[in-house]
């Protein structure tokens, strides 16, 4: 338990000293560059729902 104890404390020790150091949290959020989204792929999926909104009637839209 000390162990785990002192493991935290230096961790938490460090972050400290990283965000006095680079004047911000050193922490960068964000999504992986996930293939599905790309500009491609979603206009490829989009491509189908476009032919469908063209020959669909009015009123069933």
């Amino acid at each position: 338990m000390q162990k785990q104890l002192t493991d935290t404390t230096s961790a938490i020790t460090l972050f400290v000293k990283a965000i006095l150091r680079e004047r911000k949290v050193p922490l960068e959020i964000g999504l992986p560059n996930d293939p599905f989204y790309s500009t491609e792929n979603l206009a490829r999926l989009n491509a189908p729902a476009e032919r469908i909104k063209k020959t669909t009637a009015p009123n069933m839209r």
